[in-house]
Protein backbone atom coordinates (compact mmCIF):
# COMPACT_ATOMS: atom_id res chain seq x y z
CA UNK A 1 0.00 0.00 0.00
CA UNK A 2 2.80 2.39 1.32
CA UNK A 3 4.41 1.42 -2.60
CA UNK A 4 1.39 2.51 -4.35
CA UNK A 5 0.66 5.65 -2.76
CA UNK A 6 4.09 7.06 -3.15
CA UNK A 7 4.48 5.73 -6.91
CA UNK A 8 1.39 7.37 -7.68
CA UNK A 9 2.09 10.53 -6.50
CA UNK A 10 5.81 10.32 -8.10
CA UNK A 11 4.05 9.91 -11.36
CA UNK A 12 2.01 12.33 -10.92
CA UNK A 13 4.95 15.04 -10.09
CA UNK A 14 6.83 13.23 -13.28
CA UNK A 15 3.58 13.93 -15.59
CA UNK A 16 3.36 17.93 -13.97
CA UNK A 17 6.74 18.49 -14.70
CA UNK A 18 7.40 16.41 -18.19
CA UNK A 19 4.33 18.00 -19.61
CA UNK A 20 5.27 21.54 -21.34
CA UNK A 21 2.99 24.76 -20.85
CA UNK A 22 2.35 26.99 -23.32
CA UNK A 23 2.46 31.00 -23.28
CA UNK A 24 -1.39 31.09 -24.18
CA UNK A 25 -2.36 28.96 -21.26
CA UNK A 26 -4.03 29.79 -17.80
CA UNK A 27 -4.17 27.90 -14.55
CA UNK A 28 -6.32 25.31 -13.66
CA UNK A 29 -8.71 27.16 -10.94
CA UNK A 30 -7.10 24.05 -8.51
CA UNK A 31 -3.66 25.65 -9.22
CA UNK A 32 -4.72 29.14 -9.27
CA UNK A 33 -6.42 28.66 -6.20
CA UNK A 34 -3.44 27.38 -4.18
CA UNK A 35 -0.89 29.89 -5.86
CA UNK A 36 -3.55 33.04 -4.19
CA UNK A 37 -3.61 31.30 -1.23
CA UNK A 38 -0.16 31.46 -0.68
CA UNK A 39 0.45 34.40 -1.75
CA UNK A 40 -1.86 36.03 0.81
CA UNK A 41 0.30 34.04 3.38
CA UNK A 42 -1.75 31.66 4.02
CA UNK A 43 1.14 29.19 4.63
CA UNK A 44 4.22 27.15 3.27
CA UNK A 45 3.98 24.10 1.50
CA UNK A 46 7.18 22.08 1.63
CA UNK A 47 8.19 19.25 -0.68
CA UNK A 48 11.46 16.77 -1.11
CA UNK A 49 12.04 13.65 -2.57
CA UNK A 50 14.94 11.86 -1.88
CA UNK A 51 16.43 8.47 -3.63
CA UNK A 52 18.88 6.69 -1.48
CA UNK A 53 21.24 3.74 -2.47
CA UNK A 54 22.95 1.42 0.20
CA UNK A 55 24.97 -1.55 -0.68
CA UNK A 56 26.32 -3.83 1.82
CA UNK A 57 28.58 -6.69 2.33
CA UNK A 58 28.42 -8.09 5.37
CA UNK A 59 30.86 -11.36 6.19
CA UNK A 60 28.22 -14.45 6.86
CA UNK A 61 25.22 -12.56 5.47
CA UNK A 62 26.56 -11.77 2.25
CA UNK A 63 25.33 -9.02 0.27
CA UNK A 64 22.23 -6.55 0.66
CA UNK A 65 21.06 -4.13 -1.99
CA UNK A 66 18.49 -1.40 -1.72
CA UNK A 67 17.56 1.86 -3.34
CA UNK A 68 14.60 3.31 -1.40
CA UNK A 69 12.86 6.53 -2.72
CA UNK A 70 11.55 8.87 0.54
CA UNK A 71 9.03 10.87 0.09
CA UNK A 72 8.44 14.12 2.34
CA UNK A 73 5.10 16.75 2.15
CA UNK A 74 4.16 18.96 4.56
CA UNK A 75 1.58 21.93 5.23
CA UNK A 76 3.32 25.09 8.03
CA UNK A 77 0.57 27.88 8.89
CA UNK A 78 1.20 31.59 8.61
CA UNK A 79 1.67 32.78 12.46
CA UNK A 80 -1.86 33.84 14.13
CA UNK A 81 -1.88 35.62 17.66
CA UNK A 82 1.70 34.01 18.07
CA UNK A 83 0.67 30.56 17.39
CA UNK A 84 1.27 28.54 14.59
CA UNK A 85 1.31 24.31 13.46
CA UNK A 86 3.04 22.50 11.05
CA UNK A 87 1.95 18.57 9.74
CA UNK A 88 3.86 16.55 7.22
CA UNK A 89 3.94 13.17 5.85
CA UNK A 90 6.40 10.99 5.12
CA UNK A 91 6.84 7.75 3.62
CA UNK A 92 9.39 5.81 1.98
CA UNK A 93 9.41 2.13 -0.12
CA UNK A 94 12.16 0.44 -2.53
CA UNK A 95 11.41 0.51 -6.17
CA UNK A 96 13.71 -1.79 -8.07
CA UNK A 97 15.88 -3.37 -5.67
CA UNK A 98 15.01 -4.70 -2.10
CA UNK A 99 17.46 -7.70 -1.59
CA UNK A 100 17.88 -6.16 2.39
CA UNK A 101 16.65 -6.42 5.69
CA UNK A 102 15.08 -3.38 6.73
CA UNK A 103 14.30 -4.72 10.19
CA UNK A 104 10.27 -4.43 9.44
CA UNK A 105 10.46 -7.07 6.25
CA UNK A 106 11.66 -10.28 7.87
CA UNK A 107 14.53 -10.55 5.38
CA UNK A 108 16.68 -12.09 7.87
CA UNK A 109 19.26 -13.77 5.34
CA UNK A 110 20.13 -10.38 4.02
CA UNK A 111 22.24 -7.57 5.86
CA UNK A 112 20.77 -4.85 7.45
CA UNK A 113 19.73 -1.49 5.66
CA UNK A 114 17.18 0.35 7.84
CA UNK A 115 15.09 2.01 5.67
CA UNK A 116 11.53 0.10 6.10
CA UNK A 117 8.32 0.61 3.53
CA UNK A 118 6.11 2.62 5.91
CA UNK A 119 4.81 5.86 5.82
CA UNK A 120 3.76 7.98 9.05
CA UNK A 121 3.12 11.59 10.49
CA UNK A 122 6.70 12.64 10.82
CA UNK A 123 5.82 15.89 12.58
CA UNK A 124 3.10 17.25 13.66
CA UNK A 125 3.10 20.01 16.38
CA UNK A 126 1.65 23.33 17.54
CA UNK A 127 4.33 26.48 18.23
CA UNK A 128 3.23 29.25 20.54
CA UNK A 129 5.96 32.86 20.00
CA UNK A 130 4.54 35.35 21.38
CA UNK A 131 6.64 35.91 24.38
CA UNK A 132 9.73 37.55 24.13
CA UNK A 133 12.61 35.72 22.28
CA UNK A 134 10.82 32.22 23.05
CA UNK A 135 8.90 29.44 21.17
CA UNK A 136 6.98 26.75 23.24
CA UNK A 137 6.40 23.89 20.86
CA UNK A 138 4.15 20.61 21.77
CA UNK A 139 3.79 17.69 19.58
CA UNK A 140 5.81 15.08 17.30
CA UNK A 141 8.58 17.36 15.99
CA UNK A 142 12.60 17.20 15.31
CA UNK A 143 14.88 17.80 18.00
CA UNK A 144 18.60 18.40 17.40
CA UNK A 145 21.53 19.01 20.02
CA UNK A 146 24.90 19.53 19.93
CA UNK A 147 25.45 19.13 15.95
CA UNK A 148 22.87 15.41 16.40
CA UNK A 149 26.20 14.27 18.42
CA UNK A 150 23.39 12.60 20.84
CA UNK A 151 19.79 13.41 20.09
CA UNK A 152 19.00 14.32 16.49
CA UNK A 153 16.89 13.39 14.01
CA UNK A 154 19.53 10.57 12.16
CA UNK A 155 19.07 12.55 8.77
CA UNK A 156 21.21 10.07 6.89
CA UNK A 157 18.50 7.63 7.07
CA UNK A 158 15.26 7.90 4.66
CA UNK A 159 12.37 7.66 7.63
CA UNK A 160 13.47 10.61 9.76
CA UNK A 161 13.47 10.44 13.77
CA UNK A 162 11.22 12.71 15.50
CA UNK A 163 10.21 12.88 19.18
CA UNK A 164 6.78 13.50 21.08
CA UNK A 165 7.53 16.43 23.35
CA UNK A 166 7.13 19.58 25.14
CA UNK A 167 10.14 21.80 24.08
CA UNK A 168 11.35 25.51 24.67
CA UNK A 169 13.38 27.56 23.16
CA UNK A 170 14.82 30.46 24.82
CA UNK A 171 16.80 33.31 23.00
CA UNK A 172 17.17 36.16 25.04
CA UNK A 173 21.10 35.84 26.30
CA UNK A 174 23.48 37.12 23.43
CA UNK A 175 23.95 34.60 20.62
CA UNK A 176 23.31 31.77 23.32
CA UNK A 177 20.25 29.30 22.41
CA UNK A 178 18.97 28.03 26.02
CA UNK A 179 16.63 24.61 25.10
CA UNK A 180 14.69 22.75 27.10
CA UNK A 181 12.33 19.67 26.30
CA UNK A 182 10.61 17.10 27.55
CA UNK A 183 9.96 13.99 26.00
CA UNK A 184 7.67 10.96 25.97
CA UNK A 185 8.18 9.19 22.89
CA UNK A 186 10.96 8.75 20.44
CA UNK A 187 9.53 7.48 16.51
CA UNK A 188 12.42 5.87 15.26
CA UNK A 189 13.95 5.84 11.66
CA UNK A 190 12.50 2.08 11.17
CA UNK A 191 8.76 3.81 11.90
CA UNK A 192 8.40 2.76 15.86
CA UNK A 193 7.80 3.94 18.33
CA UNK A 194 9.53 4.03 21.40
CA UNK A 195 7.97 5.22 25.00
CA UNK A 196 10.32 7.55 27.16
CA UNK A 197 9.74 10.05 30.18
CA UNK A 198 12.69 12.19 30.91
CA UNK A 199 13.47 15.98 30.27
CA UNK A 200 16.30 16.65 27.28
CA UNK A 201 18.65 19.90 28.09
Amino acid sequence: MVRFIVRMILAAILFSTTVPATASETPSPINQTIEDALQRGWGKISFNIRWHFEYVDQEGKGIARGEPIRLRLGYLTPKFSGFQAFAEFEGNTPVFMNDYNSIRNHKTQFPVIADPAEAELNQGWLAYSGLPDTTIKGGRQKIIYNNHRFVGNVGWRQMEQTFDAASILNQSIGNSDLKLAFVWNVRTVISKSVSVASPTL
